[in-house]
């Protein structure tokens, strides 16, 4: 009989938190439009280089709750361990709201 072992999977998750003078349409429309496509590329570059690369990538925005300290979470996948130093240039956006 041959035992089947779940794969070694890793995953970061990100605190989302919009800067303070910015609306949660405008992190909206910058998550869709800007940050989303630019993980997404960097991703399919990892992989295309042969580098560990995300295999789902999930994003969820909180209900608006002026209460509430984060706006959001996403969530990056990998197939195998993380090394502290891959990718973290690749993971991180330019240009943050």
């Amino acid at each position: 009989m041959m035992s089947q072992q779940a794969p070694v999977n890793t995953k970061m998750l990100f605190l989302i938190r919009r800067r303070e003078h910015t609306t949660r349409d405008a992190l909206i429309a910058h998550w869709y439009k800007n940050h989303m496509p630019a993980v997404i590329a960097a991703q399919s570059s990892a992989k295309s280089r042969g580098f560990n690369h995300a295999t789902r990538y999930w994003a969820t925005l909180f209900q608006d709750d002026p209460k509430s300290r984060w706006d959001g979470v996403a969530q990056l996948w990998f197939e195998s361990p993380m090394r502290s130093e891959e990718h973290t240039s690749e993971l991180q956006s330019p240009d943050h709201l």
